[in-house]
């Protein structure tokens, strides 16, 4: 009997636009951020040039890489280092959210009906959630306290006490 190892296939990091989009305009931004846009949206926050800076190493194999071995069939493979990027690097992010919802699975839900919920900010309090990061946790708080009381009122029942799992994101304006 032949075992069968799946083919690892490498991405191309440098062919995806986003990383061609950083990596042709990163200096510039860096640059002028103060002039053109810190009045708008603050100023420009250290973690983000160095989320910018690892994204463009992400994946690439000069940046460092793992030798993965298959135990059965013995064949190895390189995986080049990711960068984590903080919600910046959609292949990165990609995988988080993978495991982060394999582990919600596993782990935290029971086997009951849930559902799926998504609040959003009005478009004239962005600004302020944009330039007040430590106030999305309370924001969060008042969501699943809100959801909480629109299912008591909906159960009927005034003792109901659904577990709430709360994700905030905050990359939809950046994406358009």
């Amino acid at each position: 009997m032949e075992i069968s190892c799946p083919i690892y296939k490498p991405r191309r990091p440098r062919e995806s636009p986003l990383c061609r989009l950083v990596e042709q305009h990163l200096e510039e931004l860096l640059r002028v951020w103060s002039a053109r846009f810190a009045r708008q949206h603050g100023a420009l926050r250290p973690v983000v040039e160095r989320v910018l800076r690892e994204f463009l190493k992400c994946g690439l194999f000069e940046h460092g890489f793992a030798r993965l071995w298959c135990g059965e069939c013995r064949r190895s493979v390189l995986v080049a280092f990711s960068c984590r990027g903080r919600s910046f690097c959609p292949s990165c992010e990609k995988k988080k959210q993978l495991l982060w919802a394999e582990w919600l699975r596993d782990e935290v839900l029971l086997g009951v009906a849930h559902r799926h919920v998504v609040l959003t900010i009005p478009r004239l309090l962005r600004p302020l959630f944009r330039r007040r990061r430590e106030l999305l946790g309370e924001l969060a708080r008042a969501g699943a306290e809100a959801v909480k009381e629109l299912i008591r009122h909906a159960s009927g029942e005034g003792d109901v006490r659904p577990g709430i799992v709360v994700s905030v994101a905050t990359a939809g304006d950046l994406l358009q």
